[in-house]
């Protein structure tokens, strides 16, 4: 028998039964010390709620919640810097393994499309000047040469953004010294030019049980033909899908 001291109403009671010893006695400090339990363990449980609800913001370092923000950004304004910080930091980690061996020229520009916009054609004034911009962005595999530039007006310029158009593919595959190995969607006609595929060395050519196989996707529908045994024989097929649907040389293979 032990004679403990209750820590709720501070009076001495008796303690014989088994276990350990009690902090309360029986009755209503008992009853109490159970409601004391079950608050202690609630309040735990919404401050740890608490904490995990709030963050801190992966570009300002600002305290918020998922209501007032999203998962990493507190605002929609630190999400769009630091997704533009985030572009800029490849653009130039690119940038430090282009080619530079050729040094842009303005006047050489203008001298060779004239001092208009490529886009618009909208004639460069102090109110419109001219925005240097690359054919093939740097981050899509172009480089920092004369024959990769062209001349902009700011609105253009802004509009094509990291894209590559379908005049400024044609115009890179027209200009560069080697034909870039660069395809994008037409969005005019819903075309898609794939890259080409390194196993066989075509567009739109791959290999399938063994053989070989041409496809091609266009407005929404897929023209497929397989069994070939070379893959030159799947690359004029391929061309001759493009020559019945009307798409241009820019879309076809250049097969021997």
């Amino acid at each position: 028998m032990a004679l403990l001291t209750c820590y709720i109403c501070h009076k001495q009671f008796r303690h014989d039964g088994p276990g350990g010893r009690p902090r309360t006695c029986p009755g209503e400090c008992r009853a109490e010390h159970q409601r004391r339990l079950r608050r202690e363990a609630y309040h735990r449980m919404a401050e740890r709620k608490r904490k995990a609800d709030r963050r801190h913001c992966a570009h300002c370092g600002a305290e918020f919640t998922r209501e007032e923000g999203g998962y990493r950004y507190c605002s929609e304004r630190c999400l769009k810097k630091a997704t533009s910080r985030s572009k800029n930091a490849k653009r130039r980690e690119v940038s430090r393994f282009v080619d530079n061996s050729s040094l842009v020229d303005v006047a050489e520009l203008i001298q060779r499309d004239g001092p208009v916009c490529c886009h618009c054609g909208t004639e460069f004034s102090e109110d419109s000047p001219q925005e240097v911009d690359h054919i093939i962005p740097l981050s899509r595999g172009g480089v920092d040469a004369g024959y990769n530039c062209q001349l902009l007006c700011s609105q253009c310029n802004n509009a094509k953004g990291s894209g590559i158009p379908l005049v400024d593919l044609r115009k890179a595959r027209a200009l560069w010294p080697e034909r870039p190995n660069i395809t994008e969607r037409d969005p005019r006609r819903h075309v898609l030019a794939r890259r080409k595929r390194p196993a066989s060395g075509y567009r739109g050519v791959s290999q399938h049980n063994g053989k070989w196989r041409a496809k091609l996707q266009f407005e929404g529908r897929t023209f497929r033909k397989a069994g070939f045994e070379t893959p030159e024989d799947a690359a004029r097929h391929y061309n001759l899908l493009c020559e019945l649907l009307g798409l241009g040389p820019e879309y076809q293979n250049e097969v021997d």
